[in-house]
């Protein structure tokens, strides 16, 4: 009998798939038939400092905040979950509706405002906090060691003010990715979601305008998550969880072949709705079955770091290998396809 009990930020789910945060989460009836469909848990839309706070102010108290925070109001457009007392009290209710736990993420600016919204949506019962540190850094003063330091120090200091697990989902641009989840990790981090995906503006040369591209499910998006989870498993403490580019039920067995605990999926369940959450499922446990595995424990990290064979391949002398050797691109990709492609 497959089972797909696993842990999410140190809690028991029934199942390794996790709703992430996107307004899918904004619709009751959405998250329950995800909960019907076989998700574990549920994560809320980020809530955002700046949106919370403008909210709350006048006209002319919005001025002077975006004054002392050197930033124009359109870069923080209105989204229909940014009033504090709305989320909040939405946060709440689906606490109460779903029997899977519901995860807060959170984004700010200032270290007391982490707290004071963290403990806000921990009072309204979430299982834990994700800590949104996706947000690209608009700042030209902050250099990379002031961002890895910052990003601690919020870790340890919501770690010594809430009673629930903290997780912190990071983007892969850091100088060394590796050294900074260490940090991260010694910080008392509960759980690390590899890898959250910042929207970038795209540019349409028709019409020389700019555009967000939130077509994100893409099978180089997943290729970038789980080496660095292979990577990671067995060298910290915190547990992984896999995100970005999940697509179907062999992409989780991926991530959890690399060593994650858990999976997050968004993109996917936009494209294909709620309905498709069991065809993933099912294929994770047709797999297994044919692997004879009962158990998402049985193969968790069998092609992590840790496995032998994996060792070249996560090295330097496995790129190195990858370059000299290069045939077998020649053979997928032979120059006459290549060359005819070019002359289309």
């Amino acid at each position: 009998m497959v089972c797909f009990s696993t842990k999410y930020m140190g809690m028991e789910i029934s199942s390794p798939l996790v709703l992430g945060a996107s307004d899918l989460s904004l619709s009751p009836n959405i998250v329950m038939d995800a909960m019907d469909n076989g998700i574990g848990a549920v994560v809320y839309p980020t809530l955002f400092e700046e949106v919370a706070m403008m909210n709350q102010f006048s006209e002319s108290q919005q001025r002077k905040y975006e004054i002392k925070q050197h930033a124009k109001r359109n870069m923080f457009p209105f989204v229909r979950h940014g009033d504090l007392h709305a989320h909040l009290s939405n946060v709440r209710d689906l606490v109460k509706r779903l029997n899977v736990p519901v995860i807060g993420s959170l984004n700010c600016l200032h270290p007391d405002a982490w707290v004071t919204y963290a403990k806000a949506l921990e009072d309204q019962g979430v299982k834990g906090i994700e800590l949104n540190f996706c947000v690209p850094n608009f700042s030209w003063s902050y250099n990379s060691k002031h961002t890895e330091l910052e990003q601690c120090r919020i870790v340890e200091l919501l770690k010594s003010n809430l009673h629930i697990p903290v997780a912190a989902k990071l983007s892969p641009y850091f100088t060394n990715l590796l050294h900074h989840v260490k940090l991260l990790d010694r910080a008392g981090v509960d759980s690390l979601v590899l890898f959250g995906n910042p929207i970038f503006p795209d540019i349409n040369t028709q019409t020389e305008q700019m555009s967000f591209d939130v077509d994100v499910t893409s099978d180089s998006i997943l290729h970038r998550s789980f080496p660095f989870i292979g990577k990671l498993y067995s060298n910290i403490i915190a547990e992984l969880i896999g995100s970005g580019g999940v697509r179907n039920g062999y992409d989780i067995v991926k991530m959890i072949l690399a060593g994650a605990e858990s999976v997050q999926v968004v993109s996917t369940v936009y494209r294909h709705k709620v309905e498709y959450i069991p065809r993933m499922l099912e294929e994770l446990k047709g797999w297994m079955a044919s692997k004879g595995y009962d158990r998402l424990e049985d193969f968790r990290g069998n092609l992590s770091i840790e496995c032998r064979e994996s060792k070249r391949i996560f090295s330097r002398k496995g790129y190195v290998d990858m370059m000299i050797h290069s045939t077998n691109v020649a053979k997928k990709y032979p120059l006459k396809k290549m060359t005819e492609k070019l002359t289309l």
